[in-house]
């Protein structure tokens, strides 16, 4: 028996799209010594973290990963180098996943580095490129390792306590690849 509804209706279905989302760009100029000492733009900075015999400066936070949105893969830029002379490959850039709610959800914001590894990152090492310039990027993240909504990027300046030893950066960039699901009409109705 055929089965009235008696109403009209639409068909729908579900696309995925794919999309590159900016999430960090920025010139701050970091400088971080053997010492501990460290700056962005000229000006001091007085918190700089520890771990093992590295220093670590927070050179840059992303924007929030978009609502809606499954990042699928990250690309990191950079521009930035060791003291230039004598040892290197023991300095350079690191990028931890911080997971939190929206600010706007009216839930206290909770911070958390996931792991203390970093998610992705770039050695600054003269023996296998002289250049300034340094890419990295990963691809086929999948939940829940992936950064999900609401979550941010923290990138930071890497230096180890060696005598003579410094490192800077003077530009990041983060853009991450994302899903996003679609709902699109189909021609026709229901009878």
């Amino acid at each position: 028996l055929p089965i009235s509804l008696g109403r009209k209706g639409r068909f729908h279905r579900t696309k995925t799209s794919v999309e590159k989302v900016n999430l960090l760009s920025s010139t701050d100029v970091c400088k971080l010594t053997a010492s501990g000492q460290g700056a962005r733009n000229g000006a001091q900075v007085r918190q700089i973290g520890r771990e093992g015999v590295h220093y670590m400066l927070e050179a840059a936070v992303s924007d929030p990963v978009p609502p809606d949105v499954r990042v699928t893969g990250l690309q990191f830029e950079a521009v930035g180098m060791d003291q230039g002379w004598g040892n290197t490959g023991d300095s350079g850039l690191a990028v931890y996943l911080q997971r939190g709610e929206e600010p706007d959800e009216g839930i206290a914001h909770v911070e958390q580095l996931i792991d203390d590894a970093p998610l992705l990152g770039v050695v600054y090492d003269r023996n296998r490129s002289s250049s300034r310039q340094h890419r990295n990027n990963i691809q086929g993240l999948t939940a829940p390792f992936a950064p999900q909504p609401g979550d941010r990027l923290k990138v930071f300046l890497r230096c180890p306590n060696y005598p003579g030893w410094s490192a800077s950066c003077q530009s990041i960039q983060i853009v991450a690849t994302c899903e996003r699901e679609v709902q699109e009409a189909l021609p026709g109705e229901l009878p």
